[in-house]
């Protein structure tokens, strides 16, 4: 992507960042994806379901705003994630006449590559 803004004429004011997370509805928070310090034991365990119900939570960001947040049950998959990607474009095309101009950038995660996907 950088080899195209430097050598291509690409603003990067077009370039959409997107990024997912869960959230458990339980209240627990996975230690993995968050640092709390705090002045309390930390070897006192805390008891949390290992299955607990949770919601996934995606969003857009770029230099015009930000598009979502979009909130699923289910886990993105090759399956839903091109739904995901139809509500996006959707609103997208409705507040920005430059839409073939933008570029659309996933972070943090693996690619979401279908064949559905990169041939729409």
């Amino acid at each position: 992507m950088l080899k195209l803004v430097d050598e291509v004429d690409i603003d990067v004011g077009n370039i959409w960042f997107s990024d997912e997370t869960y959230f458990n509805l339980d209240g627990f928070l996975n230690k993995q994806n968050w640092r709390i310090w705090g002045t309390e034991n930390p070897d006192v365990a805390v008891r949390s379901s290992l299955y607990s119900p949770k919601v996934m939570v995606w969003a857009a960001i770029s230099a015009k705003g930000i598009i979502g947040p979009f909130f699923r049950e289910q886990t993105i998959n090759a399956a839903n994630y091109p739904g995901i990607l139809d509500e996006f474009l959707a609103i997208h095309y409705s507040l920005d006449y430059h839409w073939d101009a933008s570029w659309f950038m996933q972070v943090a995660a693996r690619p979401h590559r279908t064949l559905q996907c990169l041939i729409s």
